[in-house]
This record gives structure tokens, C-alpha cells and sequence, in this order.
């Protein structure tokens, strides 16, 4: 007895200890690092499962499975991951479908994703389990437990100089794009309620010498997983010194149009068109950069009446930029966005979800009726907590 106490108790303290280090094999992006072998960790995760589930650590078995999953997901096994998932979701309850959907739709499968992403919805209640940051990672990309709620003007300003000199000093030509370019244009300064820098690259190849220039400096950090060739629309860069992020967008002349897009770490890209624009030098922040020399229709395309602000403006689905309002993308950004929505309590951004379903309810993959009725009166009871709880 007392050796298999001890024996548990060693894998007990290798599940802590695997655990504790999961987010460095395993970070926000969920792409697979070059160094580390995912199958032999889902292996380990399995062994150290299987002793929770003899010492009836039932907590503990969750947690392990879950990061099994995570492994197997990594490693490209994603039927397996499903099967572990699925058997949590008959346990955990509806934690666990965020990532059952996010496998399927790495699958290829983004119609069954979306139906799991409905089946959460319909689930989903005021306190879930589900982690605040596993949401924002599919909506905004990269959301961090640690990262500030309020958006840090000082720090991304210096994050964006120490970007500019980086580029100037080697000629690479990058722009101010989406909320960075709103804020020169409308304000002057960057938006206080921002989430990140947005600048753009023209010409996929020149992805290469700029990631070249930033990681010798040593300022920023950028994941080699995000070099593409002329697949790359969408590169993450990480400010070192303060922990800013700058999405940089990398334009394809595609036709009549000057396309970019966002790949969300779910496992799908959705693609937004522009007016093809020359670049215009400007001074912003005391710093030589460039914007689109059709700034003002750029923005436009971008948010429609960009004059006004408006905190709850859903930039993925709302954008007359983006290309094929109603299709696959749209639908799976919707219901992603309608998640985070509701766990972060915003009524206004849940009801343009939803306004959104309602008008695109003959496309495939749209929303039933019956849910759309069910979220709105979700929406009234978060516009109306004291009306609600009086009625009860």
C-alpha cells in the first residue's frame, strides 16, 4: 500500500510539474514548436492520467486529459484529441467544446465546428468555466491572462517608435493600418481603447528581410512558424521590452484589389479587399512613417463611418472590407465573437452578433432561428440584470 501511495505521488508531482510548463510547449498561438516531440507528450500526459485515475484524483484526471489533448492537437492528431474531449464534455460540461470545435475546424471540417460552437452557445451560462483568455484567443488572437485590461498608450507608443526606426534603418516600407491608422487620422494619437499596433507590409516578400531586421535588434521577438512564403497574411510581433503586440498585414495584390486577412489560431483565415493605395510619408509620434496615401477611403472600407467612434464595432463582420459577408469564415468569427460576447458581458457587441445571423439566415452554415431567439433574450437579461432578477 504504502508503495503505491509513494508511487502516486510521484506521478502526482510530475503532472504538477508538466503542468506548470505547458503554456512553453504549448503557447497562445497552438502552433507546434520545432523542438518538442507533442506525441510522446500526449504519451506522458496519458501515463500521469492513468495514475490520477487509479488514485481516483478525478480533478486531477480532468486536467490531464485536457492537456493531452492539447498535445495531440499540436502534434496534428486531431481525431484523438476529439475522443478525449468528447469523453470530458460527458464530465466537465460544456468546457471543453471550444476546443472540440477548434479541432474540427483545423480538420477542414468548419461546418461540424460551427455546430459545436451552436451546441456551446446554447449552453453556455453567466458563470462558466470556460477561461476569459480561451475565448479572446480566437476572437482577438493572442489575449494574455497577465495582459492589462486597459490599453497602454505609453508602452505601444514606444513599441511602434522602436518599430519605425528598426524599418527605417533598413528602407523597408511599413504603413499604419486599421485602429493605429484611425487614431492619426482621427484623433492624432493611437486609440485608448485599442487591443494592439496594426501596421501592414506590401509584397510577401519582403516578410523575410523585415522579421531579419527585428530579431537582430533584438527588440522584438518573432515566431519563425509565421513565415509563409506567399501564404503569409497575418505575423505577430512581440515587443520585448514592454509586452506589446504588433499585428503586421501583409498585402496581396489580388486582382483589382489589395488583399490582406487575419489567420485566427482556430484554424481558418478570413481575408479583407482594399483599393489598391500608394504610401504617403507622415510624422507620427515624432518618427518618420508612411499610411495609405487614400488614408481617408482606407478607413472607410475599413469601418464605414469611421468619423464616429463606436466601442462595441466588430471590425471582422461588420468591415465592408471583408470578403464574403455569410460564408464559412464569417460564420465561424460570428459565433466566436458572440462567445466572448457573453462571457465578457457586452450586450451591445452579442446584439450586432445577432443582428448579423438574422440577416445572413439563408446562407449554410446561418444560425437557427430558435438560438438567435434564445441569445437575444440572453442579450435583454444582460441590458436588464435589475428588470431580470425583479421578474424572478
Amino acid at each position: 500500500m504504502g508503495s503505491d501511495t509513494s508511487r502516486a505521488g510521484q506521478w502526482v508531482e510530475i503532472s504538477k510539474s508538466l503542468s506548470a510548463r505547458h503554456h512553453l510547449y504549448v503557447d497562445q498561438t497552438g502552433l507546434a514548436k520545432v523542438d518538442i516531440d507533442y506525441e510522446k507528450l500526449a504519451q506522458i500526459y496519458r501515463s500521469c492520467a492513468q495514475a490520477a485515475k487509479q488514485a481516483k484524483m478525478i480533478d486531477l484526471l480532468k486536467a490531464l486529459n485536457h492537456l493531452q489533448a492539447s498535445a495531440l492537437e499540436t502534434a496534428g492528431h486531431y481525431e484523438e484529441a476529439i475522443a478525449i474531449l468528447n469523453s470530458m464534455h460527458r464530465l466537465a460540461g460544456s468546457a471543453p467544446l471550444i476546443d472540440m470545435a477548434r479541432c474540427q475546424c483545423k480538420m477542414g471540417e468548419m461546418h461540424a465546428a460551427i455546430a459545436t460552437l451552436d451546441q456551446l452557445l446554447c449552453t453556455l451560462e453567466e458563470h462558466t468555466h470556460i477561461q476569459l483568455t480561451q475565448i479572446d484567443n480566437e476572437v482577438e488572437k493572442k489575449e494574455e491572462q497577465s495582459k492589462p485590461k486597459q490599453f497602454n498608450i505609453q508602452a505601444a507608443s514606444l513599441a511602434l517608435r522602436d518599430l519605425a526606426e528598426v524599418m527605417n534603418s533598413r528602407g523597408l516600407k511599413y504603413f499604419l493600418v486599421s485602429g493605429t491608422l484611425l487614431g492619426y487620422v482621427r484623433e492624432g494619437q493611437l486609440l485608448s481603447h485599442d487591443k494592439d499596433i496594426d501596421v501592414g507590409l506590401i509584397g510577401w516578400e519582403n516578410q523575410y528581410d523585415m522579421c531579419m531586421a527585428l530579431q537582430e535588434t533584438g527588440l522584438f521577438t518573432v515566431g519563425s512558424e509565421f513565415l509563409r512564403g506567399h501564404k503569409s497574411y497575418y505575423i505577430p510581433i512581440r515587443h520585448n521590452a514592454t509586452g506589446m503586440w504588433i499585428d503586421v498585414f501583409i498585402y496581396h495584390m489580388i486582382g483589382e484589389k489589395m488583399v490582406t486577412g487575419v489567420d485566427f489560431f482556430f484554424g481558418y483565415r478570413q481575408t479583407f479587399a482594399f483599393t489598391p493605395f500608394a504610401l504617403k510619408e507622415i510624422e507620427f509620434m515624432g518618427v518618420k512613417m508612411y499610411a495609405p496615401e487614400n488614408a481617408e477611403l482606407n478607413l472607410e472600407e475599413n469601418f464605414g463611418n469611421w468619423r464616429v467612434p463606436d466601442p462595441s464595432y466588430i471590425s471582422h463582420l461588420e468591415s465592408p472590407s471583408t470578403v464574403d459577408k455569410g460564408g464559412l469564415p464569417f460564420m465561424l468569427t460570428a459565433r466566436l465573437s458572440a462567445i466572448a460576447a457573453m462571457v465578457q458581458g457586452k450586450e451591445a457587441k452579442l446584439g450586432k452578433v445577432l443582428e448579423l445571423m438574422r440577416a445572413h439566415q439563408s446562407r449554410p452554415a446561418s444560425m437557427s432561428q430558435e438560438l438567435i431567439d434564445s441569445l437575444e433574450k440572453r442579450c435583454h437579461e444582460m441590458s436588464h440584470p435589475r428588470e431580470m432578477a425583479h421578474a424572478a
